[in-house]
């Protein structure tokens, strides 16, 4: 069986590291403005980390009846306002971990690189989503929130 290390070497598994983003877009109860603290999970807390208001092309934002949470599902002609959390490469991994858990990332999300827009600026970055296949939603009742902002227009918090 070969590894990256082993296909790559050790010089070449830094540099795939190095281009990897070290950075997720979240739109729900992760979003650095969720709360004056951060995010509702202490992930800032436990990860320092950078952030800035951004949004993502292609996601519709949606919210399941009787749930405190939104979910994204991949669509065309839709966007998603969030907040894109940046961290160092020695925090990344551990902050990328707890999110996944906080995701039940395989099970109910799946994660994927996207391209964010920074709001203030305009400039484009590479970053994880975690998303809802649509597979999953088909049968849910859920509230669409076209502009794409869970935080501006759904009042609701845990």
């Amino acid at each position: 069986s070969y590894s990256f290390c082993t296909l790559l070497g050790e010089k070449g598994l830094r540099q795939l590291i190095l281009i990897m983003p070290s950075s997720i877009f979240c739109y729900g109860t992760l979003r650095a403005d969720y709360t004056e603290n951060g995010d509702a999970w202490g992930v800032m807390r436990s990860f320092p980390c950078k952030w800035y208001k951004a949004e993502v092309e292609g996601y519709a934002l949606h919210q399941e009846e009787g749930k405190g949470y939104p979910f994204a599902v991949p669509q065309k002609g839709c966007r998603v306002v969030g907040t894109v959390l940046v961290w160092d490469e020695g925090t990344f991994v551990g902050a990328l971990s707890k999110c996944d858990k906080i995701e039940n990332y395989p099970n109910m999300y799946q994660r994927s690189l996207t391209q964010v827009t920074d709001l203030e600026t305009k400039a484009k970055h590479d970053a994880y989503i975690y998303f809802m296949p649509a597979s999953k939603t088909a049968e849910c009742k859920s509230t669409h929130y076209p502009e794409g902002d869970w935080m501006a227009t759904s009042g609701e918090k845990m």
